[in-house]
């Protein structure tokens, strides 16, 4: 079993510099001094044959931000996309990601951080030949050059879209296929090539994306989309950061060496979603397939002449449903993972409805005006956007003189309502004294409470991965540290217990 330790020697590690040690810890090492390196630390720790954790999620973050002013919740997405795409069953769909924004805002900079992460591949450029070649040699096509699992990493998705049409429709055509995760082609050589596997993609492209219709709904819907956008004030703020920062050409190696470490030594990848958690994610799904449908309109006079049936969401549940289990796994936060999925919600409809839709979360209904006002579009191009989701079923108008929208209500609760009750964060939870309350009470207290609700395996599955122990009644074998490690790291999201 892994002996927990405290932050401070996780960070020594992490940090690679100096740091103090309180005297408890210097005296758990052996030592007598104040202030240890990483090297020194490090030999102790060996020589006493003792075992470090792996960061957490909030070490991994703060340790990046330092250096880079990343998008935390970008920075949560793309390991979830990574977990689920590479630990996941080859029967479960792949997880597709496509992150928009203006050049320069760290779309690059940030997938760049995931290449040392095994079976991830960088591409620069397609052709309709570069998955499948009718060349004998199956070493030119790059299906039979990877491992069954893979991820693709885009740096520029835009240059596809910018390829001539006939080009970039066999392209479109092919990752349908390998999406599906079988690729099978005929050649005029009487050739017959074959491909399955698991192909996931993590791709960027700039806000050009949304020119291009009808590449958009022909591949788009395979997709996750994560959109970065800043406000005057966000961005300010990031370019001061930038500027009062070293630029250091190792920082890259080691930030990607520590998530390579983070990634390593997950251990829970199978993170069961419970009944509001499905139900949450179906709605959310809903809401999508809805929201982004197109609505066909005449092209001279832009009016409505037909209203496609939304897509099943059959697929963007599937997607959601591991998109959400990886989040959980990376960090078990159901706060923040709700607002990295809800993130992803307004990030998958056009920049139109989704500046529409926000502005009605904060508003229980709105007329034209009131909408004009904010959300900063044309007067026939909002006009349409309210139309558009009027027909859809995703905002309702009612007329009183004037015109009045709001959003429906079953949509609103995603984004006002939407929260997952079990379990609930708990701030008070470090009232309690340890001292008057033991560890070994506090751990009994909680799985009672768990089990009340049903949902003892739950308890038990969190329990064993973290401590590696089976069942409760080995709570004497475990190092009474350890115990308060597991409580402290639990109150930041499990219910809350009252010990009397």
């Amino acid at each position: 079993m892994k002996r927990k330790f405290l932050n401070e020697i996780d960070e020594i590690l992490l940090k690679e510099k100096k740091d103090s040690l309180s005297k408890e810890e210097l005296k758990l090492l052996g030592y007598e001094d104040d202030v240890y390196i990483r090297g020194v630390v490090k030999e102790k720790l060996e020589k006493n044959k003792i075992e470090l954790t792996s960061p957490t999620f909030p070490q991994l973050r703060d340790e990046i931000i330092k250096y880079y002013p990343l998008d935390v919740k970008l920075l949560k997405t793309l390991l979830a996309v990574y977990v689920a795409n590479m630990y996941e069953d080859e029967t479960e769909l792949p997880v597709w990601l496509l992150i928009i924004a203006p050049p320069s805002y760290g779309k690059t900079k940030a997938v760049i951080l995931l290449q040392d992460l095994p079976n991830t591949y960088f591409i620069s450029e397609l052709t309709p030949h570069t998955f499948l070649s009718g060349d004998k040699n199956t070493e030119n096509s790059l299906l039979f050059r990877l491992p069954k699992k893979a991820v693709l990493i885009f740096k520029d998705f835009t240059t596809l879209m910018e390829l001539p049409p006939e080009k970039r429709s066999v392209i479109l055509a092919q990752m349908r296929e390998i999406y599906d995760g079988q690729y099978i082609k005929e050649f005029g050589s009487s050739t017959t090539k074959k491909w399955s596997g698991k192909i996931g993609i993590i791709a960027c492209a700039t806000t050009n994306w949304f020119s291009f219709h009808h590449s958009k709904t022909i591949i788009g819907e395979r997709f996750l989309f994560y959109r970065i956008y800043y406000s005057d004030d966000e961005f300010n703020s990031i370019n001061q950061q930038i500027l009062s920062r070293r630029i250091d050409k190792n920082v890259d190696v080691h930030l990607k060496g520590v998530i390579k470490e983070f990634i390593s030594n997950l251990k829970d990848y199978s993170y069961e979603l419970n009944e509001q958690e499905k139900n949450y994610i179906i709605k959310t799904a809903n809401f999508i397939a809805k929201a982004r449908c197109a609505v066909v309109r005449d092209g001279y006079k832009k009016e409505i002449i037909n209203i496609p049936e939304p897509e099943a969401p059959f697929r963007i549940v599937q997607q959601l449903r591991l998109f959400y289990s990886k989040l959980q796994t990376i960090d078990n936060n159901i706060e923040d993972n709700l607002d990295v999925i809800k993130k992803v919600i307004l990030s998958s409809i056009s920049e139109e409805r989704r500046k529409v839709i926000e502005f009605l979360l904060t508003r229980e209904e709105a007329d034209f005006q009131e909408i004009r006002q904010v959300v900063n579009i044309s007067d026939s191009t909002l006009r349409r956007t309210l139309e558009d989701l009027d027909v859809l079923g995703v905002v309702n108008k009612e007329s009183r003189g004037k015109d009045y929208w709001h959003l429906k209500g079953e949509y609103k609760e995603i984004f006002v309502q939407g929260k997952i009750e079990n379990p609930t964060p708990i701030k008070d939870f470090a009232c309690f004294s340890f001292t008057h309350h033991p560890p070994y009470q506090m751990v009994e207290k909680i799985y009672e409470e768990y089990s009340k609700k049903g949902e003892k395996a739950k308890f038990l599955q969190r329990f064993q991965n973290y401590l590696g122990v089976n069942a409760l009644e080995e709570l004497d074998k475990i190092p009474i540290e350890d115990l308060k490690h597991f409580i402290n790291e639990m109150t930041n999201f499990w219910i809350k217990v009252d010990l009397k």
